[in-house]
């Protein structure tokens, strides 16, 4: 007869204690994810569309010093539009503000944003040692605008110079011009991007059209006008890309 201690345990209780010591193969818990969680970000984001107001007071004193006008100017020349909290960004949290400024006759459309935090989760951007996670103070925020982190830019515009043409009719008679004569189909006034091509200025308004030279042969033409230069442009496009 088998002693007590050599007696196999009955196969029912098995499954008992390999629960009760956590090895019935269940699969180990996930790792939270970096990064404040869904909550988290949602009370973030509603905090800073709360403080919304002193974002847009801060982008006015940056606007002003980086441009180098007054606040009367401002006020003049810079019409705000709409301003937006972007809650959706992967990385973190920033605001947005659409504005038009005028250069004399010419009105352009445009827009700056402010990053007001960066999250955990992502990698990009450590070498700033900027805070992670919470909103930001403003120091932070211009800290990160002169870094050129992300998305913060405030545009650097020549506002000291007026248009070289007149009026709007005249700067889009030297457009048909450019083009060789054409009639854009299309027209729109734009800034300068500041990593555009040399000769051109960044921040400068020009205007910019496209024409059709050869629909039949995908022949199209771009050309566009500084106002404040007077200098253009022309290049040569398909009208499609197949």
């Amino acid at each position: 007869m088998k002693s007590v201690t050599e007696r196999r345990m009955p196969r029912c209780a098995l499954p008992m204690l390999l629960a009760t010591i956590g090895w019935v193969g269940q699969p180990a818990a996930a790792a939270e994810p970096p990064g404040p969680s869904p909550k988290a970000r949602a009370v973030l984001c509603a905090a800073a569309k709360a403080q919304q107001a002193s974002y847009f007071d801060l982008w006015q004193r940056e606007f002003q010093r980086r441009n180098k006008i007054s606040a009367a100017e401002m006020a003049e020349r810079v019409q705000p539009d709409t301003q937006e909290i972007f809650c959706g960004w992967v990385d973190g949290l920033a605001w947005r503000v659409d504005y038009t400024v005028s250069f004399g006759w010419a009105r352009v459309r445009t827009h700056d944003e402010l990053v007001l935090t960066l999250y955990s989760s992502t990698d990009a951007y450590r070498q700033h040692s900027l805070p992670r996670d919470r909103l930001w103070q403003p120091a932070d925020i211009v800290r990160a605008l002169d870094a050129e982190v992300s998305l913060a830019h405030i545009q650097a515009l020549d506002l000291a110079a007026p248009p070289v043409f007149a009026d709007e009719a005249q700067a889009r008679a030297q457009l048909t011009q450019q083009l060789g004569g054409l009639t854009p189909q299309r027209s729109e006034f734009r800034l300068l991007p500041k990593n555009c091509t040399k000769p051109c200025t960044p921040g400068h308004p020009t205007l910019l059209g496209h024409a059709v030279v050869d629909e039949a042969r995908n022949q199209c033409r771009s050309a566009e006008i500084d106002l404040l230069t007077g200098q253009g442009s022309v290049r040569d496009d398909p009208c499609r890309i197949s």
